[in-house]
Protein backbone atom coordinates (compact mmCIF):
# COMPACT_ATOMS: atom_id res chain seq x y z
CA UNK A 1 0.00 0.00 0.00
CA UNK A 2 1.31 3.25 -0.89
CA UNK A 3 0.03 5.65 1.50
CA UNK A 4 2.20 3.09 3.89
CA UNK A 5 5.05 3.69 1.87
CA UNK A 6 5.18 6.99 2.07
CA UNK A 7 5.01 7.13 5.43
CA UNK A 8 6.45 10.88 6.65
CA UNK A 9 2.94 12.83 6.06
CA UNK A 10 4.75 15.87 6.17
CA UNK A 11 6.86 15.01 3.46
CA UNK A 12 3.85 13.87 1.37
CA UNK A 13 1.67 16.66 1.93
CA UNK A 14 4.79 18.99 0.96
CA UNK A 15 5.25 16.95 -2.27
CA UNK A 16 1.59 17.07 -3.45
CA UNK A 17 1.74 20.64 -3.14
CA UNK A 18 4.67 21.25 -5.83
CA UNK A 19 3.38 22.13 -9.44
CA UNK A 20 6.42 21.41 -11.14
CA UNK A 21 7.62 18.29 -13.50
CA UNK A 22 10.04 17.10 -11.55
CA UNK A 23 8.60 17.31 -8.09
CA UNK A 24 5.99 15.22 -10.14
CA UNK A 25 8.82 12.54 -11.41
CA UNK A 26 9.46 11.78 -7.49
CA UNK A 27 6.38 11.75 -6.25
CA UNK A 28 5.05 9.08 -8.94
CA UNK A 29 8.69 7.32 -8.42
CA UNK A 30 8.13 6.95 -4.74
CA UNK A 31 4.57 5.95 -5.44
CA UNK A 32 5.27 2.95 -7.03
CA UNK A 33 8.00 1.30 -4.38
CA UNK A 34 7.43 -2.37 -3.61
CA UNK A 35 7.69 -1.73 0.21
CA UNK A 36 9.62 1.42 2.27
CA UNK A 37 11.40 -1.48 4.10
CA UNK A 38 13.30 -2.71 0.55
CA UNK A 39 13.92 0.91 -0.85
CA UNK A 40 17.46 2.36 -0.70
CA UNK A 41 17.00 5.07 -3.27
CA UNK A 42 14.07 6.13 -5.06
CA UNK A 43 15.61 4.91 -8.16
CA UNK A 44 16.36 1.65 -7.34
CA UNK A 45 13.08 0.60 -5.96
CA UNK A 46 10.52 -2.22 -6.96
CA UNK A 47 7.74 -1.73 -9.12
CA UNK A 48 4.58 -2.34 -8.02
CA UNK A 49 0.87 -1.39 -7.67
CA UNK A 50 -0.64 -0.25 -4.34
CA UNK A 51 -2.38 -3.05 -2.44
CA UNK A 52 -3.86 -3.45 1.30
CA UNK A 53 -3.33 -7.14 1.71
CA UNK A 54 0.07 -7.42 -0.47
CA UNK A 55 3.03 -5.04 -0.81
CA UNK A 56 3.88 -7.26 -3.92
CA UNK A 57 2.05 -8.10 -7.19
CA UNK A 58 4.13 -10.72 -7.13
CA UNK A 59 2.93 -12.89 -4.44
CA UNK A 60 -0.75 -12.46 -5.99
CA UNK A 61 -0.26 -13.31 -9.84
CA UNK A 62 0.41 -16.66 -11.12
CA UNK A 63 1.30 -18.31 -14.38
CA UNK A 64 2.24 -16.30 -17.15
CA UNK A 65 1.05 -13.42 -15.75
CA UNK A 66 3.39 -13.00 -12.70
CA UNK A 67 6.16 -13.87 -15.15
CA UNK A 68 5.45 -10.94 -17.44
CA UNK A 69 5.29 -9.07 -14.29
CA UNK A 70 8.51 -10.20 -13.00
CA UNK A 71 10.07 -9.51 -16.30
CA UNK A 72 8.80 -5.66 -16.32
CA UNK A 73 10.17 -5.32 -13.07
CA UNK A 74 13.68 -6.02 -14.04
CA UNK A 75 13.51 -3.90 -17.22
CA UNK A 76 11.62 -1.02 -14.78
CA UNK A 77 14.77 -0.99 -12.57
CA UNK A 78 17.52 -1.19 -15.45
CA UNK A 79 16.08 2.12 -16.75
CA UNK A 80 14.24 0.37 -20.06
CA UNK A 81 10.86 2.20 -19.10
CA UNK A 82 9.72 1.18 -22.82
CA UNK A 83 10.08 -2.52 -22.56
CA UNK A 84 8.71 -2.48 -19.52
CA UNK A 85 5.92 -0.99 -20.77
CA UNK A 86 4.75 -3.61 -22.76
CA UNK A 87 5.64 -7.11 -20.29
CA UNK A 88 3.21 -4.70 -17.74
CA UNK A 89 0.33 -4.44 -20.45
CA UNK A 90 1.28 -7.91 -21.10
CA UNK A 91 0.62 -9.06 -17.56
CA UNK A 92 -2.88 -6.26 -17.43
CA UNK A 93 -4.13 -7.99 -20.18
CA UNK A 94 -3.81 -11.64 -18.63
CA UNK A 95 -4.82 -11.11 -15.42
CA UNK A 96 -6.99 -7.66 -15.51
CA UNK A 97 -5.43 -6.72 -12.33
CA UNK A 98 -6.35 -3.04 -11.98
CA UNK A 99 -3.01 -2.29 -9.89
CA UNK A 100 -1.11 -3.50 -12.69
CA UNK A 101 -2.58 0.19 -14.28
CA UNK A 102 -0.02 2.14 -11.82
CA UNK A 103 2.86 0.51 -13.06
CA UNK A 104 1.91 1.36 -16.84
CA UNK A 105 1.65 4.82 -14.97
CA UNK A 106 5.09 4.61 -14.33
CA UNK A 107 6.56 3.07 -17.25
CA UNK A 108 4.95 6.54 -19.38
CA UNK A 109 6.37 9.19 -16.69
CA UNK A 110 9.91 8.05 -17.64
CA UNK A 111 8.56 8.32 -21.27
CA UNK A 112 7.02 11.53 -20.60
CA UNK A 113 4.02 10.38 -22.11
CA UNK A 114 1.28 12.42 -19.61
CA UNK A 115 -1.59 12.52 -21.15
CA UNK A 116 -1.69 8.38 -20.89
CA UNK A 117 -0.96 9.02 -17.31
CA UNK A 118 -3.79 10.63 -16.92
CA UNK A 119 -5.61 8.17 -18.50
CA UNK A 120 -4.09 5.18 -16.61
CA UNK A 121 -4.86 6.91 -13.59
CA UNK A 122 -8.69 7.23 -13.59
CA UNK A 123 -8.84 3.78 -15.26
CA UNK A 124 -7.02 3.23 -12.07
CA UNK A 125 -9.25 4.31 -9.95
CA UNK A 126 -12.52 3.54 -11.95
CA UNK A 127 -11.36 -0.01 -11.75
CA UNK A 128 -9.69 -0.40 -8.48
CA UNK A 129 -12.64 -0.79 -5.99
CA UNK A 130 -11.82 -2.45 -3.20
CA UNK A 131 -8.27 -3.14 -3.96
CA UNK A 132 -6.79 0.05 -3.22
CA UNK A 133 -7.47 2.38 -0.17
CA UNK A 134 -9.02 5.94 0.17
CA UNK A 135 -5.36 6.71 0.76
CA UNK A 136 -4.48 5.34 -2.46
CA UNK A 137 -7.16 7.24 -4.31
CA UNK A 138 -6.14 10.25 -2.49
CA UNK A 139 -2.51 9.72 -3.70
CA UNK A 140 -4.33 9.17 -7.26
CA UNK A 141 -6.28 12.51 -7.42
CA UNK A 142 -3.11 14.60 -6.26
CA UNK A 143 -1.07 13.53 -8.95
CA UNK A 144 -3.62 13.92 -11.33
CA UNK A 145 -3.94 17.59 -10.16
CA UNK A 146 -0.69 17.98 -10.65
CA UNK A 147 0.12 16.97 -14.59
CA UNK A 148 -2.77 19.30 -15.15
CA UNK A 149 -1.05 21.74 -16.76
CA UNK A 150 0.95 19.65 -18.96
CA UNK A 151 -1.55 18.72 -20.92
CA UNK A 152 -4.42 20.34 -23.14
CA UNK A 153 -7.38 19.81 -24.79
CA UNK A 154 -8.10 19.34 -28.80
CA UNK A 155 -11.06 19.09 -30.55
CA UNK A 156 -10.50 17.69 -33.57
CA UNK A 157 -13.17 17.54 -36.61
CA UNK A 158 -13.45 16.59 -40.34
CA UNK A 159 -15.75 17.27 -43.01
CA UNK A 160 -16.14 13.67 -43.98
CA UNK A 161 -17.94 11.62 -41.22
CA UNK A 162 -15.54 7.92 -40.29
CA UNK A 163 -12.57 9.40 -40.97
CA UNK A 164 -9.33 8.06 -38.22
CA UNK A 165 -7.66 10.36 -36.42
CA UNK A 166 -4.41 9.53 -35.68
CA UNK A 167 -2.06 11.59 -32.79
CA UNK A 168 1.62 10.61 -32.70
CA UNK A 169 0.47 7.95 -35.22
CA UNK A 170 -1.56 6.18 -32.43
CA UNK A 171 -5.56 6.38 -33.00
CA UNK A 172 -7.52 8.90 -31.37
CA UNK A 173 -10.67 7.82 -32.66
CA UNK A 174 -13.45 8.84 -35.46
CA UNK A 175 -15.04 11.78 -36.97
CA UNK A 176 -17.12 12.96 -35.35
CA UNK A 177 -15.17 12.14 -31.62
CA UNK A 178 -17.39 13.96 -29.64
CA UNK A 179 -15.30 15.03 -27.37
CA UNK A 180 -11.99 16.76 -26.60
CA UNK A 181 -9.25 14.48 -26.88
CA UNK A 182 -5.65 15.25 -24.18
CA UNK A 183 -2.42 16.13 -25.29
CA UNK A 184 1.15 16.34 -24.08
CA UNK A 185 3.15 19.99 -24.36
CA UNK A 186 5.09 20.56 -27.23
CA UNK A 187 4.90 19.61 -31.15
CA UNK A 188 1.98 16.92 -31.77
CA UNK A 189 1.29 15.11 -35.25
CA UNK A 190 -2.28 15.00 -36.47
CA UNK A 191 -3.64 12.75 -38.72
CA UNK A 192 -6.87 11.84 -40.31
CA UNK A 193 -7.58 9.93 -42.91
CA UNK A 194 -10.18 8.40 -45.14
CA UNK A 195 -10.35 5.85 -47.98
CA UNK A 196 -11.26 7.34 -51.13
CA UNK A 197 -10.00 10.80 -49.37
CA UNK A 198 -7.00 12.87 -49.82
CA UNK A 199 -5.00 12.06 -45.93
CA UNK A 200 -4.20 15.40 -43.59
CA UNK A 201 -1.46 16.04 -41.75
CA UNK A 202 0.54 18.46 -39.88
CA UNK A 203 2.46 19.02 -37.02
CA UNK A 204 0.78 21.34 -34.12
CA UNK A 205 2.53 23.17 -31.58
CA UNK A 206 0.73 22.69 -28.06
CA UNK A 207 0.24 24.37 -25.28
CA UNK A 208 -0.33 23.79 -21.64
CA UNK A 209 -3.71 24.56 -20.55
CA UNK A 210 -5.12 26.06 -23.44
CA UNK A 211 -7.50 24.46 -26.07
CA UNK A 212 -6.91 24.34 -29.31
CA UNK A 213 -9.28 23.15 -32.33
CA UNK A 214 -8.18 21.59 -35.63
CA UNK A 215 -11.12 21.10 -38.02
CA UNK A 216 -9.92 19.62 -41.16
CA UNK A 217 -10.97 19.77 -45.00
CA UNK A 218 -10.92 15.96 -46.68
CA UNK A 219 -10.79 16.79 -50.42
CA UNK A 220 -11.64 13.26 -53.02
CA UNK A 221 -8.44 11.69 -54.48
CA UNK A 222 -8.80 12.23 -58.04
CA UNK A 223 -6.80 9.57 -59.95
CA UNK A 224 -5.98 11.60 -62.69
CA UNK A 225 -2.74 13.17 -64.50
CA UNK A 226 -2.03 15.89 -67.20
CA UNK A 227 -1.09 15.46 -71.11
CA UNK A 228 0.16 17.91 -73.43
CA UNK A 229 -0.02 17.01 -76.92
CA UNK A 230 1.71 19.18 -79.64
CA UNK A 231 1.44 18.72 -83.65
CA UNK A 232 1.29 20.45 -86.59
CA UNK A 233 -1.00 23.52 -86.58
CA UNK A 234 -3.57 21.64 -88.97
CA UNK A 235 -3.65 18.90 -87.27
CA UNK A 236 -6.73 16.86 -85.45
CA UNK A 237 -6.04 15.39 -82.35
CA UNK A 238 -7.98 12.30 -81.11
CA UNK A 239 -7.72 10.70 -78.00
CA UNK A 240 -9.09 8.26 -77.33
CA UNK A 241 -11.73 8.18 -80.11
CA UNK A 242 -12.56 11.48 -79.32
CA UNK A 243 -12.06 14.72 -81.32
CA UNK A 244 -9.83 17.41 -78.50
CA UNK A 245 -8.94 20.39 -81.30
CA UNK A 246 -6.23 21.13 -84.01
CA UNK A 247 -2.44 21.38 -83.51
CA UNK A 248 -2.10 22.12 -80.00
CA UNK A 249 -4.24 20.05 -76.78
CA UNK A 250 -3.50 20.19 -73.09
CA UNK A 251 -5.81 19.08 -70.25
CA UNK A 252 -6.17 16.20 -67.46
CA UNK A 253 -7.04 12.69 -68.29
CA UNK A 254 -7.74 9.73 -66.08
CA UNK A 255 -4.82 7.72 -65.07
CA UNK A 256 -3.93 4.44 -66.70
CA UNK A 257 -3.64 4.33 -70.67
CA UNK A 258 -4.49 6.24 -73.61
CA UNK A 259 -4.40 6.67 -77.54
CA UNK A 260 -3.18 9.12 -79.18
CA UNK A 261 -4.26 9.58 -82.88
CA UNK A 262 -3.22 12.72 -84.96
CA UNK A 263 -4.21 13.34 -88.68
CA UNK A 264 -3.91 16.07 -91.24
CA UNK A 265 -4.67 16.47 -94.92
CA UNK A 266 -1.29 15.22 -97.10
CA UNK A 267 0.16 13.58 -93.87
CA UNK A 268 1.28 10.39 -92.64
CA UNK A 269 -1.32 9.86 -89.54
CA UNK A 270 -0.04 9.41 -86.05
CA UNK A 271 -0.90 7.27 -83.39
CA UNK A 272 0.67 6.14 -80.37
CA UNK A 273 -0.76 5.19 -76.40
CA UNK A 274 0.66 7.16 -73.66
CA UNK A 275 0.17 5.85 -69.97
CA UNK A 276 -0.33 8.26 -67.48
CA UNK A 277 0.22 7.76 -63.39
CA UNK A 278 -1.71 9.82 -60.82
CA UNK A 279 -0.38 13.70 -61.14
CA UNK A 280 2.15 13.01 -63.80
CA UNK A 281 2.54 15.27 -66.21
CA UNK A 282 3.60 14.27 -70.09
CA UNK A 283 4.32 16.03 -73.24
CA UNK A 284 3.86 14.06 -76.49
CA UNK A 285 5.13 15.55 -79.88
CA UNK A 286 3.11 13.89 -82.70
CA UNK A 287 5.19 15.39 -85.76
CA UNK A 288 3.61 14.44 -88.95
CA UNK A 289 5.28 13.76 -92.27
CA UNK A 290 4.22 13.77 -95.58
CA UNK A 291 1.89 11.59 -97.22
CA UNK A 292 3.79 9.19 -99.74
CA UNK A 293 2.47 6.69 -102.48
CA UNK A 294 5.06 4.21 -102.10
CA UNK A 295 8.18 3.53 -100.03
CA UNK A 296 9.95 3.48 -103.27
CA UNK A 297 9.72 7.22 -103.70
CA UNK A 298 8.39 7.75 -107.10
CA UNK A 299 5.15 7.49 -108.89
CA UNK A 300 3.23 4.26 -109.54
CA UNK A 301 1.22 5.50 -112.26
CA UNK A 302 4.25 6.60 -114.55
CA UNK A 303 5.29 3.35 -114.32
CA UNK A 304 2.01 1.56 -114.66
CA UNK A 305 1.60 4.55 -118.27
CA UNK A 306 4.98 3.80 -119.45
CA UNK A 307 4.42 0.09 -119.28
CA UNK A 308 1.37 -0.31 -121.27
CA UNK A 309 2.58 2.04 -123.94
CA UNK A 310 5.15 -0.39 -124.23
CA UNK A 311 3.07 -3.33 -124.43
CA UNK A 312 1.11 -1.60 -127.42
CA UNK A 313 4.34 -1.04 -129.43
CA UNK A 314 5.44 -4.93 -128.73
CA UNK A 315 1.74 -6.33 -129.56
CA UNK A 316 1.34 -4.08 -132.79
CA UNK A 317 4.99 -5.40 -134.10
CA UNK A 318 3.92 -9.10 -133.01
CA UNK A 319 0.53 -8.33 -135.10
CA UNK A 320 2.52 -7.04 -138.35
CA UNK A 321 3.94 -10.00 -138.92
CA UNK A 322 1.16 -12.53 -137.70
CA UNK A 323 -1.57 -10.68 -139.75
CA UNK A 324 0.40 -8.75 -142.86
CA UNK A 325 -0.04 -9.41 -146.65
CA UNK A 326 1.13 -12.41 -147.69
CA UNK A 327 3.40 -10.83 -150.50
CA UNK A 328 5.25 -8.71 -148.64
CA UNK A 329 8.37 -10.57 -147.69
CA UNK A 330 10.74 -8.35 -145.54
CA UNK A 331 13.85 -8.08 -147.14
CA UNK A 332 16.28 -10.71 -145.93
CA UNK A 333 19.18 -9.79 -143.25
CA UNK A 334 22.85 -9.84 -144.62
CA UNK A 335 24.57 -12.55 -142.93
CA UNK A 336 28.49 -12.17 -141.72
CA UNK A 337 28.71 -16.49 -142.30
CA UNK A 338 30.26 -17.80 -145.12
CA UNK A 339 29.73 -18.64 -147.98
CA UNK A 340 27.23 -15.43 -148.64
CA UNK A 341 23.50 -14.45 -147.45
CA UNK A 342 21.49 -15.95 -144.93
CA UNK A 343 17.35 -15.82 -144.66
CA UNK A 344 15.33 -15.75 -141.79
CA UNK A 345 12.01 -15.51 -143.67
CA UNK A 346 9.64 -18.12 -142.27
CA UNK A 347 8.12 -18.21 -145.57
CA UNK A 348 9.53 -20.55 -148.48
CA UNK A 349 8.85 -19.41 -151.66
Amino acid sequence: MFAQQCSNAAWLSRVRRLHTVGAYGVCLLVLVSASSAQVTTPTREAVSAPSQKASNLGDILSGQAKQEYEAGRLLYLDGDAASALVKFQSAYDISHDPRLLWNLAACHKQLRHYAKIERLLRQYLDEGHSLITEADRADANALLQTIVPLLADANIDASEPDASVYVDGEFAGKTPIGHAIRLDLGQRKIRVEKPGFVAYEETINVGGGSAIAVIVKLPKEVHEGRLRVVSDGGARIRIDGQDMGFGVWTGKLPSGSHTIDVAATGKQPYHSEVTLSDNQTKTLKAMLEDRRESNSGFDTTWIWVAGSALLATGLSIAGYYQFGPEHQTPNPPVGTLSPGQVQLSSRRR
